[in-house]
């Protein structure tokens, strides 16, 4: 299994998989699911770790862009950043249909058919589709 199925997989068991502060795995869940998943997480910890660090390195870019789409303040999205690293598998998913909407939002108001990145900074690559990101 690749890191990025593990992790999902392991997540739909009960167990949430994230960075903890000093750059290591933090797994959390149901005790009989982490005893089932340890072992496989011992065994793909490199790049297990290497994919939840892609993934944090997205949720830095989505979030604050997105809370300012909504006008958050600040604090919200220092908030909303914190909890989304504690849970980046839902937050991914809820982060990227948030700026894709937020994409759809500018484009309804402006309709001049900007492409993502060029309306927010901080979205994903200048011309990305986040549907397909």
């Amino acid at each position: 299994m690749n890191p990025a199925t593990i992790i999902e997989k392991a997540t739909a068991d009960g167990v949430n998989l994230a960075l903890s502060e000093t750059g290591t795995i933090k797994a959390t869940g149901d005790q009989a699911a982490l005893n089932r998943w340890l072992p496989t997480i011992r065994e793909h910890k490199q790049d297990i770790l290497a994919t939840l660090k892609e993934m944090a390195d997205e949720l830095r870019r989505l979030v604050p862009a997105v809370v300012r789409a909504y006008d958050g303040t600040p604090e919200e999205e220092a908030e909303a950043l914190a909890v989304a690293l504690a849970d980046p598998v839902a937050a991914l998913q809820s982060f990227r249909l948030m700026a894709d909407e937020c994409c759809l939002l500018i484009r309804e108001e402006n309709d001049d058919r900007r492409t993502c990145g060029e309306c927010w900074p901080g979205l994903p690559e200048k011309g990305k589709n986040h549907a397909n990101y």
